[in-house]
């Protein structure tokens, strides 16, 4: 409550290998991780360093075994 997020978007890596996932209807948006993944002790610093999302495509990447929360504002 009170985080004023507009959009959340939680993706799960199960793979052994980063994806990307292109979502056509997300191009153009401006989409972060989630500020718990930002912090100096988050559990999973590979998401901290490569998860990412390119604003011009679409598309999320996502490292491997890992879940990774992006919001909007």
């Amino acid at each position: 409550a009170g985080a004023k997020f507009r959009d959340v978007v939680y993706l799960i890596n199960v793979d052994k290998t980063s994806q990307e996932i292109y979502v056509e209807k997300m191009a153009g948006k401006k989409f972060t991780l989630h500020p718990v993944h930002l912090l100096p002790g988050a559990a999973d610093q590979r998401v901290t360093r490569e998860a990412k999302f390119d604003s011009a495509s679409g598309t999320f990447r996502v490292p491997a075994r890992s879940a990774a929360v992006f919001v909007r504002r």
